[in-house]
């Protein structure tokens, strides 16, 4: 995406990791704008959970029928991942979904989708490394 205002456009630090992320299906149609621009907390949710659905696996069907104590949204990505550990709401009844997201939230989501996909793939959830870190356990 190089075309548009600024704010609208990869930065060049951070071309090689889009391209990567789009072709890998992590950034799917709906995310494909407004790089330099606060993301909400289920847009980033949204994203994190794709993660998740490019193991092949349909996660959609885990939440399917499955009532969330989160009443200021309806989106099973983020019923899926309150389920699975990954996210909580900003309170026992609500997600706060249109609020931005903090980094220390993005970092922390980021961690939890690794272990889900390291638990998901059948290895122990506390092993391995995220960005050259050492991650052990959730």
């Amino acid at each position: 995406m190089n075309n548009g205002p600024a704010y609208g456009k990869v930065s060049n630090w951070a071309q090689a990791d889009y391209m990567k992320a789009k072709a890998n299906g992590i950034i799917g149609w709906p995310f494909d704008r407004s790089y330099q621009q606060p993301i909400t907390r289920v847009e980033f949710t949204e994203m994190a959970v794709m993660i998740e659905t490019m193991l092949g696996q349909d996660l959609y069907m885990d939440v399917t029928g499955v009532k969330t104590p989160l009443k200021d949204v309806d989106d099973w990505t983020v019923t899926w991942a309150s389920q699975n550990g990954i996210i909580n709401g900003t309170s026992p009844q609500s997600f706060s979904p249109r609020a931005t997201i903090t980094r220390e939230l993005a970092a922390a989501l980021i961690l939890q989708v690794y272990a889900k996909t390291n638990e998901l793939k059948g290895r122990p959830a506390s092993t391995g490394s995220v960005f050259g870190l050492s991650v052990r356990g959730r």
